[in-house]
C-alpha cells in the first residue's frame, strides 16, 4: 500500500491554491481530489524552516472522489472549490478546525451540461467580486481553444471586443496552438499568453507593447503585480520581468510545469508556486525560493 501511495505522490499535480481570508493558511488542491491545509505561521517559525519533515500540511481532506480539484477561490466565509460539473462551498470555520470532509459541505452548485452531450464542463477558473458578492466561473465547453481574449462589460453583461493574439506573427507559435492559458489586466495594460508567446498590450490602442522572450512551451499562469510581470507554465521556473521584458528574477521550481502562482501580503509577504509536483515552493522576497511544502 505505501508503494502505491508513493507512486501516486510522484505523479501528483497541484492545479490550484488560495489563502485563507486572514492569510494565515495556505490551501492547495490536487489531481486526486484532495485538499491540503497548511498553517503558514508554524511553517515560518525559525526552527522549522530547515525541518523538511515539518513542512507537511496540518491535515488534508478529500473534496472530490475520482475527480481533481481544478480551481479554488477565497471569500470571507467560504473556501470555494471547483471540479468537473460542480462548484463547492466549505465553511472556513470548519476548514480551519481540521474537520472538513464530504459530510459537511456548506453548499454546491451543479454546472448545467449542454443538451447535446453528457460530459460535465470543467470549472477551470473562478474569480470572486467582493464589491458585488458575485462568483464568476470559467468553464470548459470544448470551444475554449479558439485563441481569443474577450472583453465584457459587467454592468450590462455584454461582450464588447475581442483580441486574437495568435494573429500577430511575432506572437504566434503554431506548434503549440493558439489557446490562451492566462490573462491579467490593469486600467492600462492587458497581459496574456498560452500557445502564443506571453505578451503585453495597450488596452486603449489594442497594440502590442512587449513580447516576452521566455523558454516556455506554453504559459499557464501570468499576472501583473507591483509593476512587474510574474509568469509560469511549461518550464521549470517562474520568471519575474519588467514591462520592457527584462528578467528581474528567475526562480527555479519543483514543478516542470507550473499551474498556480498565488501571493499574499499580510500577515507576511508570500508567493506560493505549484504545478506538476507534490511539492509547493514558497518565496518571501519573490526573488528566490525560501523553502518547500509537501502536499502529502
Amino acid at each position: 500500500m505505501p508503494e502505491i501511495s508513493n507512486r501516486k505522490l510522484f505523479y501528483n499535480t497541484i492545479f490550484c491554491q488560495t489563502f485563507s481570508p486572514n492569510g494565515k493558511f495556505l490551501i492547495a488542491g490536487s489531481l486526486y481530489g484532495d485538499v491540503s491545509v497548511f498553517d503558514l505561521l508554524k511553517s515560518f517559525e525559525p526552527n522549522q524552516i530547515d525541518n523538511y519533515d515539518y513542512q507537511a500540511p496540518i491535515y488534508k481532506f478529500t473534496a472530490y472522489v475520482n475527480q481533481c480539484v481544478q480551481s479554488m477561490v477565497t471569500t470571507d466565509d467560504f473556501l470555494i472549490t471547483g471540479t468537473s460539473g460542480e462548484i463547492t462551498g466549505w465553511d472556513w470555520k470548519i476548514v480551519k478546525s481540521n474537520k472538513a470532509s464530504r459530510k459537511n459541505i456548506s453548499w454546491t452548485i451543479q454546472i448545467p451540461t449542454d443538451k447535446d452531450t453528457s460530459e460535465k464542463p470543467d470549472v477551470n477558473s473562478m474569480v470572486y467580486s467582493k464589491e458585488k458578492h458575485l462568483l464568476y466561473a470559467g468553464c470548459g465547453d470544448n470551444k475554449i481553444y479558439d485563441g481569443t481574449v474577450k472583453f465584457w462589460d459587467l454592468r450590462n453583461l455584454e461582450h464588447t471586443s475581442t483580441l486574437t493574439p495568435s494573429l500577430n506573427g511575432q506572437i504566434s507559435r503554431p506548434k503549440l496552438g493558439k489557446w490562451i492559458g492566462a490573462v491579467d489586466f490593469t486600467e492600462d495594460w492587458l497581459l496574456c499568453g498560452g500557445g502564443p508567446s506571453l505578451s503585453l498590450w495597450h488596452l486603449r490602442t489594442m497594440e502590442t507593447a512587449t513580447i516576452f522572450d521566455l523558454p516556455d512551451e506554453g504559459i499557464h499562469v501570468a499576472s501583473i503585480h507591483d509593476e512587474r510581470i510574474i509568469a509560469g507554465g511549461c518550464m521549470p521556473a517562474v520568471y519575474h520581468l519588467n514591462y520592457q521584458g527584462e528578467v528581474l528574477a528567475k526562480v527555479p521550481t519543483s514543478s516542470k510545469t507550473v499551474y498556480s502562482i498565488v501571493h499574499c501580503e499580510k500577515p507576511q509577504k508570500i508567493l506560493s508556486i505549484s504545478g506538476s509536483s507534490n511539492n509547493i515552493d514558497i518565496c518571501t522576497n519573490f526573488n528566490y525560493r525560501e523553502f518547500i511544502l509537501k502536499f502529502a
